[in-house]
């Protein structure tokens, strides 16, 4: 019995008919192949022929319908990580060098039940395969083994997995132990939920930090949940938030979210339509970012050598921009597109850089980017800008922030700008100012300018000491 695609994920599972199996275990003897990317990653090929993994795969089932409900709603990792899981422990163990002990045990104990969810291989005890992940990464599922990764529609992964679960509980069906019956009742309950438990997996969130969020009010009023149990912009934004974030700041986030009606934005529609496949052709995320920044100047006919007017550019898309003064630092801006609310970009204008005009300009336009690119995949419903040294670190980010320094000033107007370099200083301040621009900025497109310049070179050095002198702007 065969489920999914090869291309992608496969599944194939092989009976072993044994006519004595009395117990739930030996009714599902049999051996599984996955397949990942066309690659067999659970199985061995023996003289051309592949022979699946051995085993009883009840565990299989038993884990698969406790975690369902985390498999299909539970975005990204554990207290807002977005590293790729098989990276977790790693980026954990210097995440916990920085906290206390207390909350380096509760995290340790939360990482542990994450991969229990989300890592396949962990369900068959006494068996050792490779990890076989899955995580969801907004519209898409990342399935990964042996460092393999296939991205496929959440639906899809999903359905080729009750595929295997089906087969394996219709494995059950004439078993009379107690254990072939609980399991067939909790595959068949898997996806029940109450609105409350569908609002901690959404979010990400325990339970008291939610209740002091809504403050007396309904999940409903407070996250617009309704019966069908469907993630909206809410809750994505209650999961991408910083951990650390108040629930004050988090109710005023989400205050201001419902306050932004749902508008049409017909110009910024069909400007991701032509820019995915232009960035899609391209593999390095900031190569992506770069190449979309410049697409998009030729479609504003910005001229060289003056600033972007971001926003007159956001008010002609029909996107809003509105101020919100929270007490944490470490959020900068919000990005929200959902299907109740936005398109719209909240910018936290207390002691962070965004509070600066540099830095608020490149808020403004790294979420641009992720309007642009990331609505209908990455990041279907929300987008939250960090402060440096907390997160951003994924690929998406990275294109964003590429994106951003490059629709501000574009590295190919560099050579001319530093046409005399006789005082450096000087001149880098003069482009800073034209530019509306941070120091850091100017200095991080020089680095990364160099094939565009011929001789004299800059001097980096002298370069980067005056950027430091300044903590304005964002690099």
């Amino acid at each position: 019995m065969s489920f999914g695609d090869s291309s992608t994920l496969g599944l194939r599972i092989t009976w072993t008919d044994d006519p004595r199996a009395r117990t739930a275990a030996e009714h599902t003897q049999g051996e599984l192949c996955v397949e990942l990317d066309g690659h067999l990653v659970w199985g061995e090929c023996v003289s051309g022929i592949q022979r699946g993994v051995s085993w009883t795969w009840i565990e299989l089932l038993e884990r698969l319908a406790t975690s369902w409900k985390y498999l299909k709603w539970e975005d990204f990792g554990p207290f807002g990580m977005t590293e790729h899981p098989r990276d977790l422990r790693q980026a954990a163990g210097f995440r916990w060098q920085k906290v206390s002990e207390a909350q380096r045990e509760a995290e340790e104990w939360e990482l542990y039940r994450y991969e229990e969810r989300h890592d396949l291989a962990q369900a068959l005890g006494g068996l050792h395969l490779p990890s076989l992940w899955l995580v969801r990464r907004g519209n898409q599922m990342l399935v990964s083994c042996r460092r393999i990764d296939a991205m496929l529609p959440v639906d899809q992964a999903l359905q080729t997995l009750a595929g295997l679960g089906d087969a394996i509980s219709d494995r059950l069906l004439n078993c009379g132990d107690e254990r072939a019956t609980i399991a067939r009742r909790t595959w068949a309950e898997r996806a029940k939920s109450d609105p409350e438990k569908f609002t901690e997996i959404v979010s990400g969130r325990d339970r008291d930090y939610l209740r002091l969020v809504r403050g007396g009010r309904t999940s409903e009023e407070v996250f617009g949940i309704g019966s069908s149990l469907v993630p909206n912009e809410l809750l994505a934004a209650a999961r991408m938030t910083p951990r650390e974030l108040p629930t004050e700041d988090m109710a005023k986030i989400l205050d201001q979210i419902r306050s932004l009606s749902r508008v049409a934005v017909t110009r910024l529609d069909e400007w991701s339509q032509e820019l995915l496949p232009l960035v899609g052709a391209r593999q390095r995320p900031h190569e992506q970012g770069y190449a979309a920044a410049n697409w998009l100047r030729s479609q504003c006919e910005l001229p060289g050598g003056s600033a972007v007017d971001l926003e007159t550019l956001y008010r002609s898309l029909g996107i809003r921009v509105l101020d919100v003064s929270l007490k944490s630092e470490v959020l900068e801006a919000v990005a929200v597109w959902g299907p109740a609310h936005g398109p719209g970009v909240l910018i936290n204008i207390s002691r962070t850089r965004s509070s600066t005009k540099p830095g608020r300009r490149f808020s403004m336009a790294h979420e641009l980017c992720h309007l642009l690119l990331d609505r209908s995949s990455a990041r279907p419903l929300v987008d939250v800008m960090v402060g440096p040294g907390t997160r951003g670190d994924d690929e998406v980010e990275k294109r964003a922030n590429a994106f951003a320094a490059e629709f501000l000033l574009p590295r190919s107007q560099l050579p001319e700008l530093f046409t005399t370099t006789e005082n450096l200083t000087e001149t880098a301040e003069g482009i800073v100012n034209r530019f509306q621009i941070g120091r850091e900025l100017l200095y991080r497109q020089v680095q990364n300018a160099r094939a565009h310049f011929g001789k004299p070179q800059v001097d980096e050095a002298t370069l980067e000491n005056w950027a430091r002198a300044s903590s304005s702007g964002r690099p």
